[in-house]
């Protein structure tokens, strides 16, 4: 009987499926955060808590008197990357008669799968209330004592003193002013339709307004969309979606060596090194024969888990829209 647990990883079929890459900018992901890679599944490091980076510990010394000494506590953050995969057996016959091209079509697809994958658990952490010290609701006017903002589908809303307010609000609580946000295309969509914004690109002399022209009005270095459709429907069937909708993380990317592990930031995704099958995405497209089942097996794995460094370092905004 044949073996069928000698699994292969296939380097040329991986990387002409990575070119896929150029054509998936619905998947914000993969750029909104730093990602730290890692040669062991779980583990944990070290980082400053926030009260110690912003306490002002130094003392005047007394002329022959010794210096005042200080105490530094640090934290430790735990992660374990989570195995995701899938495999897809292929019989011989239906590739002898689909001809070339067809395994790499079939390689192509899961490699996509691999991509909405990172992107529907790296979304869903960063949008998950008990991640983030500051949540906030949208309402009819701001107020954030009661943790609320004015929903950004207030045409009259000025979105600019609203996110100048949260990153205040979001520096009183880690020093830091948030200079990111990820965000769902109806979100995008609103804030292009908000009066003052539309003020602003009216008196602008940008011929592209996009989320480069957003962040420069906002104040922020960079926003993300994320727009990937989802099917939730069993196979054979169709039921599409958008994967998130009305939300938008406002947050704290260390940006300087941010796929660094320990590089301060609110939050990154910790990623398994494959080793000499490691690949620029860190999906991997493996393969198996399964001579029994007169099938050749297709394989896609990735390792990874997001993980948040410091809470304190964003705000959630719920129901923008």
């Amino acid at each position: 009987m044949a073996t069928n647990n000698a699994v292969t990883f296939n380097r040329l079929i991986t990387d002409r499926a990575e070119g896929l890459l150029e054509d998936t900018k619905d998947f914000a992901a993969m750029r909104a955060f730093g990602v730290a890679t890692v040669d062991k599944r779980m583990g944990e490091f070290p980082v400053f808590k926030i009260e110690d980076l912003y306490r002002n510990s130094l003392r005047k010394r007394a002329v022959g008197a010794q210096y005042a000494e200080t105490g530094t506590d640090l934290k430790k953050v735990a992660f374990t990357c989570a195995d995701y995969g899938v495999e897809e057996p292929i019989a011989y016959e239906t590739m002898e008669e689909m001809g070339e091209g067809y395994k790499q079509q079939i390689a192509d697809k899961l490699m996509l799968d691999a991509y909405r994958n990172y992107e529907q658990v790296v979304c869903d952490f960063a949008f998950t209330d008990a991640n983030w010290a500051l949540v906030m609701t949208g309402a009819a006017t701001t107020n954030l004592a009661n943790k609320q903002f004015a929903k950004f589908s207030d045409g009259a809303n000025n979105v600019s003193e609203l996110f100048r307010e949260l990153k205040s609000a979001v520096k009183l609580q880690c020093g830091r002013k948030p200079n990111t946000a990820l965000m769902t295309s109806d979100v995008m969509d609103a804030l292009l339709e908000n009066a003052f914004i539309r003020d602003m690109i009216a008196t602008s002399r940008d011929q592209i307004i996009d989320e480069a022209f957003l962040a420069k009005v906002l104040g922020l270095d960079n926003i993300y969309v994320t727009e990937a459709i989802v099917n939730d429907a069993n196979l054979g069937a169709k039921d599409m979606k958008y994967m998130h909708e009305k939300t938008c993380l406002l947050y704290w990317d260390g940006q300087a060596g941010r796929n660094s592990l320990t590089a301060p930031c609110a939050m990154k995704v910790v990623r398994l090194n494959y080793g000499d099958t490691n690949s620029a995405s860190g999906v991997g497209i493996y393969e198996r024969e399964d001579e029994a089942r007169d099938v050749q097996i297709l394989r896609v794995k990735q390792r990874f888990v997001p993980i948040v460094q410091y809470k304190e370092a964003a705000v959630l905004l719920k129901q923008c829209i």
